[in-house]
């Protein structure tokens, strides 16, 4: 079963989730997160990252009776690892495989920070808020920026050769339309926003359901304006996403048929 397995889980790992193999060279590191390219690895996040965290705590929270203690000290954890005064770190790099206490914290505004308030494992509304209002300079029409335009590794336009121009953008400020309704969720779970403006924000998807191909939304889009629709064209968790958020937060599906 479902809770048999989180059982399992919870058994055999710690506060704290590591991933990453560090004992590979950088450009072939193994991913473990969403943020998966490889050979080259763009985003390797080897060590603590932080929606990885937001995972393990909501499973222990899931299997709950005597597992609450340790998702309470993993959230501890978080706090005390992850925060910073304006986010929450992307990841604890932990190259030669430090202990998270060791780690150095990576504060790239990047959505997956989002995570730590859609699934509770930050509950404290300020820091939550903190969290929105960090990831807000991310948004743009329909979908999120992988990394904020400021950054140094910032990529603006996804194209090019795949080695050495798309992959190095995949993840680092190349759109994604799937985060995005994390941001309007969390917004309203801490207060940011009213459903129906969450519900607004969540309607800038719109054009991309209107070109390209109909009825359907795309995986990515460039970082950079106009924010041209790339890579899959029909994307099932894009979809998804913005419907799952649309119904949580009560806004009439409805009204998005054109």
């Amino acid at each position: 079963t479902l809770a048999g397995i989180h059982f399992r889980l919870a058994q055999h790992f710690g506060k704290l989730l590591k991933g990453g193999d560090h004992q590979l060279p950088v450009t072939d590191k193994g991913n473990f997160t969403w943020m998966d390219t490889n050979y080259p690895a763009c985003t390797p996040r080897c060590g603590y990252p932080v929606d990885i965290q937001a995972m393990w705590i909501a499973a222990l929270r899931f299997v709950g009776g005597e597992w609450n203690a340790l998702a309470d000290k993993a959230s501890e954890s978080v706090m005390r690892y992850f925060a910073g005064e304006g986010g929450f770190a992307d990841c604890l790099d932990a190259w030669n495989g430090e202990p998270a206490a060791q780690a150095t914290a990576d504060f790239s505004v990047r959505p997956n920070q989002l995570h730590l308030v859609t699934l509770g494992a930050v509950t404290d509304m300020d820091m939550a808020c903190r969290i929105v209002d960090s990831c807000e300079r991310l948004l743009v029409p329909g979908g999120i920026r992988s990394l904020a335009a400021g950054d140094s590794k910032y990529c603006g336009r996804y194209s090019g050769d795949e080695d050495s121009s798309r992959k190095p953008a995949y993840h680092n400020g190349t759109v994604w339309a799937w985060p995005m309704p994390l941001y309007a969720e969390a917004a309203v779970k801490c207060g940011r926003l009213t459903p129906s403006q969450a519900g607004s924000l969540l309607a800038g998807v719109l054009e991309n359901i209107n070109t390209e191909c109909l009825c359907h939304v795309s995986e990515i889009a460039d970082g950079d304006a106009p924010h041209a629709q790339k890579g899959c064209r029909a994307q099932a968790w894009s979809v998804s996403e913005f419907l799952r958020v649309l119904l949580l937060i009560g806004v009439r599906t409805d009204l998005f048929k054109s």
